[in-house]
């Protein structure tokens, strides 16, 4: 019955299943990039941490084997995810961001 609970739950879902789409077109070092890319903002919103140590691995990825660097991701990832995001953090961290890349 939280909306919060609920919403953070279902957009884990979804990216979870992009993160599967992935999967099945084959993992690369450059598609790990792209996933990355395109959920980084959800992360940072939830744990500022988790966001630059995924940053970091995604990263290193061409440097190892990618199966172990994607199943390591994906469980970062999840855990991040799993923490319920605030406005707070979305100011601080999230819109913060992307003013200073627009500012660029």
């Amino acid at each position: 019955m939280d909306p919060r609970l609920r919403e953070n739950f279902i957009e884990r879902v979804f990216i979870y299943h992009r993160w599967h789409c992935y999967l099945a077109r084959g993992m690369t070092p450059a598609a790990l990039v792209d996933f990355h890319s395109r959920h980084k903002f959800s992360v940072l919103a939830r744990d500022e941490p988790a966001y630059r140590e995924l940053g970091r691995l995604v990263a290193d990825a061409g440097k190892r084997d990618i199966s172990e660097a994607a199943a390591e991701y994906i469980r970062m990832l999840m855990r991040a995810l799993a923490k319920i995001a605030t406005a707070k953090q979305h100011a601080n961290n999230v819109l913060m961001h992307i003013m200073s890349l627009r500012e660029r």
